[in-house]
């Protein structure tokens, strides 16, 4: 069982049998609990620390701006509970590196410090975290593996949508980025599914808004540019070798 933290909330990111260690684990905002405070099984995984703070320096973004080729960012997006953290634990087991939601690390960090910038509590100042946080997920990994293939649960143009859907406008500097910061096509969606959809303490939306969302988020990423290339309806494994395929 992995367990990561993300500023003291304790999860499960994938299940494996125990003699089944992944050999590249998720990349996440923190580090991962000691053995010892997990739940003893006797996994260690190999963890970036990374800045949770957007680096805004005009020399940074500059240099990303001039960067002759996009790094080999891949996004798998889509409405809630379309089984996009599912393949993406699947691509993981693989060896490749995968970077966990921002939304769930925000929600998890809000709800253990008692803050209030949550979907259902502060949603305009949730989305603007919410851009932030995405917005500083690529810039660290592109400072620091702009040659290594990352597999992006979610991305930016999901920041982007969540604030549109709740008819938000974020700000102008913060949207400039979107263009700065980019993914490499084709982005995945993973469509909807409703034989798999499921809510949870951090999953909330109807199975409309579920819906809803799918179409805004495509929206989205082809207003930015890019190209949308959908996941079958499979099981992980099937649609985690349609991801590798089209991402060579």
């Amino acid at each position: 069982m992995w367990h990561v933290c993300v500023t003291g909330v304790a999860f499960q990111t994938e299940t494996l049998p125990r003699d089944e260690e992944p050999r590249s684990g998720f990349l996440i905002w923190s580090n991962l609990l000691p053995d010892s405070e997990a739940t003893g099984d006797g996994y260690s995984h190999s963890m970036l620390r990374m800045p949770c703070g957007l680096d805004t320096n005009t020399n940074s973004l500059g240099a990303i701006a001039r960067m002759k080729h996009v790094p080999p960012f891949y996004v798998i997006t889509g409405g809630p509970g379309s089984g996009k953290t599912t393949v993406l634990a699947e691509v993981a087991r693989r060896g490749h590196t995968c970077v966990l939601e921002d939304a769930r690390a925000v929600i998890q960090e809000q709800v253990a410090s008692g803050s209030t910038a949550l979907p259902w509590a502060d949603a305009q100042r949730f989305a603007q975290l919410l851009m932030e946080r995405s917005l500083a997920t690529w810039h660290a990994q592109a400072a620091q593996h702009p040659q290594i293939p990352l597999f992006f649960d979610r991305g930016v143009g999901d920041a982007i949508t969540y604030a549109d859907l709740i008819g938000y406008t974020l700000p102008a500097a913060l949207l400039e980025r979107a263009n700065v910061y980019r993914y490499r096509d084709p982005v995945f969606l993973a469509p909807w599914w409703p034989e798999i959809y499921v809510t949870d303490t951090e999953r909330r939306q109807s199975r409309e808004g579920a819906e809803r969302t799918e179409h805004a988020v495509m929206k989205t990423y082809t207003d930015l540019g890019y190209r949308i290339l959908k996941l079958p309806l499979a099981s992980p494994a099937e649609r985690a070798d349609f991801i590798l395929r089209h991402s060579q």
